[in-house]
């Protein structure tokens, strides 16, 4: 079963109907799917919501049975702001056929909150790409 065949039929990245305020961005290459989503809100979703949100979306998009492996926010941090995130495996006949991780945030004050999720077949490819998105993600004028 191909877990990203619903994402792969986008371009190779493709950014949706977006605005400084909200958008979806998604790419995807080398069996790495990214996804990232924000909005702004004058109560923004808190990290955990913005997660459980990316989760939902996950679930939806590829039709797997994704069950978290692991999630937490304690010294989590993105760009410097408090951060929430989830591991997530998807499993068919107990052997597991993808991964994903996301992440949750808000940016300061703008009331505006992000989700990136990044899955994928390969475990150890998933998290390099994924911390090496987190590390490099600037919130700009917060």
């Amino acid at each position: 079963r191909d877990l990203h065949y619903p994402l792969r039929r986008q371009r190779q990245m493709c950014i949706r109907d977006s605005s400084e305020d909200e958008g979806t961005l998604l790419a995807s290459a080398g069996g790495i799917s990214v996804l990232l989503l924000w909005r702004t809100d004058d109560t923004p979703l808190t990290p955990t919501e913005s997660v459980v949100g990316s989760f939902q979306v996950l679930q939806a998009s590829t039709g797997a049975d994704f069950a978290s492996s692991a999630a937490g926010d304690e010294g989590f941090t993105v760009d410097e702001q408090q951060a929430a995130y989830a591991t997530f495996t998807a499993t068919e006949d107990g052997t597991t056929i993808g991964v994903a991780l996301i992440a949750g945030w808000t940016c300061g004050d703008s009331g505006r909150s992000f989700a990136l999720t990044v899955s994928g077949a390969s475990q150890s490819a998933v998290n390099e790409s994924f911390f090496g998105l987190v590390e490099g993600f600037e919130c700009g004028t917060k």
